[in-house]
């Protein structure tokens, strides 16, 4: 067995100081460590990732979060900027903000999400 290689942290600056944003090791990893949560984020109805789109993007000079509807703005010791997004820009949020591009069918299950249960 391994022995483990140390903690690593990814710090983002901010007016007050650095903000921890990810924890991680470099320790030897199974697919059993990663199967539960996989399977819960996936499938479970209380999962908030079945129910709302949830994205992010780091990059050196702004990092952005949209979860559902508000989509937040973090830049390097500034103030957090927050902005609430209507159905249009949702729909366009994907690409124009964190550079993904949907497929169709990727398209129509965000019309979905964004429609309601």
């Amino acid at each position: 067995m391994r022995e483990p290689t140390g903690e690593h942290v990814l710090r983002f600056l901010r007016p007050e100081g650095p903000a921890e944003l990810y924890g991680f090791t470099t320790d030897v990893r199974y697919p059993s460590d990663f199967e539960l949560l996989n399977d819960f984020c996936l499938t479970h109805p209380r999962s908030p990732f079945n129910h709302q789109m949830v994205l992010q993007r780091t990059q050196p000079e702004v990092r952005h979060l949209l979860v559902g509807s508000p989509v937040t703005e973090i830049r390097p010791a500034e103030s957090a900027t927050f902005r609430e997004l209507d159905v249009n820009e949702l729909l366009s949020a994907p690409e124009e903000i964190f550079g993904i591009t949907l497929e169709p069918g990727d398209v129509q299950t965000l019309w979905k999400i964004l429609d309601g249960p």
